[in-house]
């Protein structure tokens, strides 16, 4: 019994992340050059229903969920408009964190199976542990 769950937790440790979308599909490039916009969560929603929610307006909460559709929007917005990477960066408020980065194939950034799959000048969400990122492509 010892040594079937073992097998079973060592499985499950090794498995690689199931990632989906068309990007996924593309053969991944050897390094790329990116503009990274970190968007930062602080919470998560309460477990417990029928609690109030608390709102500070000084210092928001900036929920998972609600960061990662965020994240989402500015992507679609970088594919279809004509604003640069910047602006996206300063309408997204301030709690987004803007940088260019270069992407290598055996890098730890949680964006980075993405990063080497987009066409130059394409954008696209990448949801991370901590927090989420609009990548785009710039070569």
């Amino acid at each position: 019994m010892k040594t079937l769950l073992c097998f079973f937790l060592f499985g499950c440790a090794t498995t690689a992340v199931n990632r989906t979308g068309e990007i996924y599909d593309r053969p991944a490039a050897a390094n790329a050059r990116v503009e990274v916009l970190e968007l930062g969560w602080d919470s998560v929603e309460d477990p417990q229903v029928g609690h109030p929610p608390v709102v500070d307006v000084k210092s928001p909460r900036h929920y998972r969920g609600l960061v990662l559709e965020q994240a989402q929007d500015l992507a679609q917005r970088c594919n279809t408009s004509a604003l640069s990477f910047e602006q996206l960066a300063r309408a997204s408020g301030p709690q987004a964190n803007a940088e260019s980065k270069f992407v290598k194939a055996g890098s730890q950034l949680a964006y980075r199976d993405a990063a080497l799959r987009l066409k130059v000048g394409e954008c696209t969400a990448v949801e991370g542990p901590a927090s989420d990122f609009v990548v785009k492509r710039v070569e």
